[in-house]
C-alpha cells in the first residue's frame, strides 16, 4: 500500500530558506522580495546573468 495525499501539498514561497544550484547556494531567510530576486539572479548561469 502506498500513502497518498487527498489534495495538493503546497508551501508558500516565503517559507523557502535555501536554494541550491550548480552555481552556488542562496540563503533567502529573512530577505525582502527585492533581495530574494537579487539572490536568485546570482545563482543563474553566468552566461545568462551577463545579458
Amino acid at each position: 500500500m502506498v500513502a497518498r495525499l487527498a489534495s495538493p501539498a503546497t508551501t508558500p514561497r516565503t517559507d523557502t530558506h535555501r536554494v541550491v544550484t550548480g552555481y552556488g547556494v542562496a540563503n533567502l531567510k529573512g530577505l525582502s522580495p527585492t533581495q530574494r530576486v537579487a539572490a536568485f539572479i546570482r545563482l543563474v548561469s553566468p552566461t545568462f546573468a551577463t545579458r
